[in-house]
């Protein structure tokens, strides 16, 4: 097939979810389709433009300033349009965009995130699925829910009531939309989708080649937790706070001497005040987060706030890792508690979780061995790539000749 692929970013560095996903996508479809991509684009140097060009038969590159974005943003706050649409939209990318449909001749455009929509909207004459990943209305309810700032409350309530009737709109309007987990889909449907028929529940992969078990050359620190993340991403700041503020004290009370690192990039003055060089360690931005999980005896993921899929959760799975998560950052991956990992759902809970994989080596080492299996069977690219170009297929194949 041919395959226009929308983003909102350049998917280079994948240190960010929407980047991650959008890279192995190039990376695997592209042995066996050809693929143009649309995104827009901000710092990225020549050199990193050129990672993906092996990948790509043709493509289309916005800048987009920052200012412009706060700017449309602000004129949206007179209209019940979603910010993110509004910070999204282009003229330039509008015009690239119709060049590469005339140019390219796509046979399915793959919209990934409700950000590119109207893009791939204003083209009906080609097939079309949206990569919805998650439901943004559940994201920002839960937001709402657990964020500590008013202002935040208040800008992601405002957020949730523009954004909940749009990607149900959405939902109706292209032929195919699919969702990471089941609970994202139930979200939908709650919020008044009704072409259930036309959502779908496909999660992603992680690289299981890169991210493995560790061969020995690291040194494991006794007593290390450790977590990864993007620390600029707000739910990955409320997680480590919950960690440090909750959780932590607990595992301290019982194996004294735990260190617990944070690593990830652009942490906020919050996390990095956090850092103590005895307890707590934050790293910010690092090469490569696989040593720092190799080094450590347990992983921890206590994201209170999610939707959809957490890849952080995958990787230290891949590497074989003990860990220790919160329903929330399991929902979409559906690991089974006392077998691939440990459900903590209170800070008792998830501390006493975290104590048992310290002291019991026996259960920590089988467990993440059970881990790693349940990612090389359930959870390789390959795997989840499959199903979806699958779903293409279906759509184009059911697409209304009349739209060519």
């Amino acid at each position: 097939m041919r395959i226009l692929v929308l983003a909102p970013r350049f998917p280079w560095p994948p240190d960010k979810g929407d980047r991650l996903t959008i890279f192995n996508y190039l990376r695997c479809l592209s042995k066996e389709h050809q693929l143009a991509l649309a995104c827009f684009v901000e710092h990225e140097s020549p050199e990193d433009l050129g990672r993906v060009s092996e990948y790509l038969e043709a493509h289309a590159y916005v800048r987009k300033a920052r200012w412009d974005g706060a700017l449309r943003c602000a004129v949206a706050m007179a209209s019940r349009k979603p910010f993110q649409q509004a910070y999204y939209e282009s003229w330039e990318m509008e015009a690239r965009v119709e060049e590469l449909v005339r140019q390219f001749k796509p046979d399915i455009i793959y919209c990934h995130t409700i950000r590119m929509a109207p893009y791939a909207l204003r083209h009906p004459e080609v097939p079309n699925l949206l990569g919805m990943q998650i439901s943004m209305a559940l994201n920002y309810r839960r937001l709402v829910e657990r964020s500590s700032s008013l202002a935040l409350r208040l800008f992601y309530g405002e957020e949730l009531r523009r954004v909940r009737p749009w990607e149900v709109a959405l939902a109706r309007k292209f032929d195919a939309t699919v969702v990471i987990s089941r609970t994202d889909l139930e979200e939908m449907v709650k919020s008044g989708a009704s072409v259930r028929e036309r959502l779908h529940v496909m999660a992603h992969g992680v690289d299981a080649e890169h991210f493995h078990p560790g061969d020995g050359s690291v040194e494991v620190r006794p007593g290390s937790i450790v977590m990864t993340g993007n620390m600029a991403y707000p739910p990955n700041g409320d997680a480590v706070q919950y960690m440090v503020g909750e959780i932590l004290p607990l595992v301290v009370e019982k194996v004294p001497g735990v260190e617990f690192w944070i690593v990830g990039k652009n942490p906020d003055t919050s996390t990095l005040a956090l850092h103590n060089g005895k307890t707590v360690h934050v790293t910010g931005e690092v090469a490569d987060t696989r040593p720092y999980l190799w080094q450590s005896e347990v992983a921890v993921v206590p994201v209170r706030v999610a939707a959809g899929l957490q890849n952080k959760l995958l990787e230290a799975l891949a590497c074989g890792m003990p860990t220790v998560a919160t329903p929330e950052a399991n929902e979409g991956i559906g690991a089974r508690d006392g077998h691939e990992l440990l459900i903590g759902s209170t800070p008792e809970g998830f501390a006493a979780a975290v104590v048992k994989l310290l002291q019991d080596g026996s259960t920590a080492r089988e467990m993440g061995l059970a881990g790693r299996q349940f990612i090389e069977r359930e959870f390789t690219w390959e795997y989840f790539l499959g199903h979806l170009v699958g779903l293409m297929e279906q759509v184009v194949a059911g697409a209304d000749p009349a739209r060519h």
